[in-house]
């Protein structure tokens, strides 16, 4: 197989494999489409030419040879033997209309009652803040979340799943409020629950589409000086040290935090309004330093990664 390095350094391609945006398997280079407006070299080329993801701009992506044609690099450099692999991400538009004929959750007695059950002490006003509303057929019984496309229904009866169901795509992720910080969480109602005490902060949410740190995720957060990742309290300590390599690396320009819950506490729906607000109050006031060991954390404190 081909050299990528050495290819790239042939034709005056300028690369790296370390540092922001690089990960294992991947080498890095500003991407064509992008030009100068990519700064960070966002880029990323799979060491064994299976394709390429800009992660500046999720629409550039595809087969290495599309991106040899933009570098100016002739596709013989591939050898005889290339073959790609790459798929093509569905790219057809998706039809939300069925989302105009939902109805106002606060005309459902279900929904008042399940947001109180989740800690929400007003929960007309929540319905109204966030747009929620309710379907029917095969939406009945659930609560229904506008997301940036589409929306998410989470299941208020205990027999329905999965507990989420998904009308969206790839850049399909709940976002509230407007910050130079933003809380990164794993679901939609812990951040509606944090943004109800609190406007310090935007709130961004994955819902469970696909993987937490995704391009559309990626974008999203990379204008904010600061990032505040809220994994739930049953997430593996090394899954959680993993995400936030991940943000750093992507988000060059961000401090990147971890805020842990209290032992024993899942996430923040299950706290009251009280104690929510006094941990919300703690984000910021601690962090380990990069030089320090952060395992195990510490309960209160944040990690940060430069």
């Amino acid at each position: 197989m081909p050299d990528l390095r050495s290819i790239l350094t042939k034709y005056g391609i300028e690369w790296r494999d370390k540092g922001a945006n690089t990960s294992a398997g991947n080498v890095v280079v500003q991407c064509p489409w992008c030009g100068s407006e990519d700064r960070g070299q966002h880029c990323a080329i799979a060491e064994d030419f299976s394709g390429y993801y800009c992660f500046r701009n999720p629409h550039h992506h595809g087969a290495v040879r599309y991106l040899f044609y933009k570098l100016h690099i002739p596709i013989k450099e591939l050898g005889k033997n290339y073959h790609s692999n790459w798929v093509t991400p569905e790219t057809e538009p998706r039809n939300y209309e069925a989302g105009k004929f939902f109805k106002p959750a606060s005309t459902s007695e279900e929904a008042i009652a399940y947001l109180q059950s989740r800690g929400f002490q007003n929960p007309i006003e929540v319905i109204k803040k966030f747009n929620l509303k309710v379907g029917d057929t095969d939406w009945a019984g659930r609560l229904i979340i506008p997301l940036t496309q589409g929306w998410t229904g989470r299941s208020m009866r205990d027999h329905i799943e999965p507990r989420y169901k998904v009308e969206g795509d790839t850049t399909s992720i709940w976002t509230y409020g407007k910050s130079s910080s933003c809380l990164l969480l794993e679901g939609a109602i812990n951040g509606m629950r944090i943004a109800c005490l609190t406007s310090q902060f935007a709130l961004c949410a994955s819902c469970g589409i696909g993987k937490l740190v995704s391009p559309t995720v990626i974008l999203y957060l990379q204008p904010f000086q600061s990032i505040y990742y809220i994994p739930d309290g049953n997430v593996p300590i090394s899954q959680v040290m993993l995400t936030m390599k991940e943000l750093s690396s992507y988000c060059p320009q961000s401090r990147v935090f971890c805020k842990k819950y209290s032992i024993g506490v899942k996430d923040a729906a299950i706290l009251p309004d009280l104690e929510l607000k006094r941990w919300v109050l703690t984000i910021g006031t601690s962090s380990w330093s990069p030089g320090e060991m952060p395992l195990p954390l510490r309960v209160g404190q944040d990690t940060i990664v430069r």
